[in-house]
């Protein structure tokens, strides 16, 4: 007889159901916390890496002087890049590590300086249309310092600024690069290039007064031609006959009104570029009263010598004048005898004029022994200012810097107020409490795997 099998308990459960259920369910909440702790690691892992690879900490701040700029540059794109910088400068840094700092900001550095006692002091270097081959130098610095002006060659001299900041010097044979030095400061400038002279023509009547000019130009160095005339249809010349353009003459002279022969090729001549020189009554001609910068006044005879001139204005004053009155409002007053205008000058499109009112100059040549070399150097400067003469451009020289506090402040913008404090880089306890979670998130992973038997 088959035993009656008596039904289960449809709620019933085989015996270690219950306890393989919770066994499961806790190793899936292990196995799901080792991973966390896995990724944990591996997430503080790579931030270590990154760190190390260069990455900028949250806090670095630093500072540099000028002694230590150079090298804390590369330190700062090299091995690590502080959030926050300031230089503490003392003079102006070179155009290397001005440009280097100015860069900066675009890899996410701020940058804040500080000069306050670094001197402002500008050097520029240009050529002045002359065969003594001049240049002229000036320098911009606070009134009353004290400059250095040096080439390769040595000391070319020392000068004093005066009230309105400036101060300007002629210099020959000018070797390589010119540098400024001033306490705390110095300025490096090239000249840019050598003029290129072309020769001078001399319009006027046979007399003391053009012979003597020819004479002082061609002492100077200057080619020059001449025409002079002698009696109505007559002239002397020197040199060829050429047209007055500026393809031959740098600058034309005209010593009396005789050349208003000529004057209508004059004003052709400056408008296209030229150089115009009127001297005495050369500045009455009516053909050139659009280009003169004032109109002539009534004779002035010499005047007595004061105390306290000069030899050359001593000399100057031994001439009868004729002042300008009447300034073009474009016109510069160049020169002033008792508060007359001796010499002015003024633009015509690319052409320059310049007016003098001194008559018989020769006069102030004759009076003395150094009356040939002031009447000279006078007259050369005269055409020197009004010259054609262009330039040969010349590469620029390296380590040029011609205002290097104003390129301070153009690259780097106004000084900081408050500039960045001391170093203060991430604290050391942030790393280690970093690499101790990285540590104790691996232990606990490896933990927990042999706990469950994982390997």
């Amino acid at each position: 007889m088959r035993a009656a099998i008596a039904p289960r308990d449809a709620g019933s459960r085989p015996p270690g159901h219950d306890r393989d259920a919770v066994g499961h369910a806790v190793r899936t909440w292990r196995v799901a916390l080792e991973w966390l702790l896995h990724a944990v690691a591996a997430a503080a892992l790579i931030w270590v890496v990154e760190q190390a690879a260069g990455r900028r900490p949250a806090n670095v701040r630093e500072r540099a002087n000028t002694s230590t700029l150079a090298g804390t540059l590369v330190r700062w794109s090299t091995v690590e890049a502080p959030s926050a910088v300031t230089a503490d400068l003392d003079s102006a840094p070179p155009p290397v590590s001005r440009d280097w700092l100015a860069a900066l900001p675009g890899a996410g550095t701020r940058v804040s300086w500080n000069a306050r006692s670094l001197l402002p002091l500008a050097l520029v270097a240009s050529p002045v249309a002359d065969p003594a081959r001049i240049t002229r130098l000036r320098v911009a610095s606070p009134p009353a310092a004290r400059v250095i002006l040096r080439d390769g060659a040595g000391i070319l001299d020392t000068v004093r600024v005066g009230s309105g900041g400036g101060a300007s010097i002629l210099a020959r044979e000018v070797r390589g690069a010119v540098e400024a030095v001033a306490p705390g400061a110095s300025a490096r400038a090239m000249t840019p290039g050598v003029a290129s002279l072309r020769r001078v023509l001399v319009l006027g009547q046979v007399g003391w007064e053009s012979r003597f000019v020819v004479d002082a130009l061609e002492e100077r160095g200057w080619q020059v031609d001449a025409r002079l005339g002698l009696a109505p249809g007559s002239e002397m010349r020197q040199g060829t006959a050429s047209p007055i353009d500026t393809a031959r003459y740098a600058a034309v002279v005209v010593t009396d009104s005789s050349g208003a022969i000529t004057a209508g090729r004059l004003v052709a001549y400056v408008r296209s570029g030229g150089g115009l020189v009127l001297a005495g009554s050369a500045a009455a001609i009516p053909v050139l009263r659009e280009l003169v910068p004032g109109t002539t006044g009534t004779l002035v005879p010499s005047t007595p010598i004061g105390p306290g001139d000069s030899l050359a204005s001593a000399a100057m004053r031994r001439l009868a004048l004729l002042p300008i009155s009447g300034l073009r409002s474009d016109a510069v007053p160049l020169e002033l005898r008792d508060r007359a205008v001796a010499v002015a000058a003024r633009r015509a499109g690319p052409g320059r004029i310049v007016q003098s009112g001194y008559l018989d100059t020769w006069r102030w040549r004759m009076g003395s022994a150094s009356g040939e070399r002031s009447h000279r150097d006078w007259w050369a400067g005269l055409v020197s200012a009004v010259a054609y003469a262009p330039v040969a451009v010349r590469p620029a020289g390296v380590g040029s810097d011609n205002a290097p506090a104003a390129a301070l402040f153009g690259a780097l913008g106004p000084m900081t107020a408050n500039p960045a404090g001391p170093r203060e880089p991430a604290g050391p306890r942030d790393q280690t409490w970093l690499f101790a979670l990285i540590v104790a998130a691996l232990l606990a992973e490896w933990a927990s795997r042999r706990l469950r038997g994982a390997k």
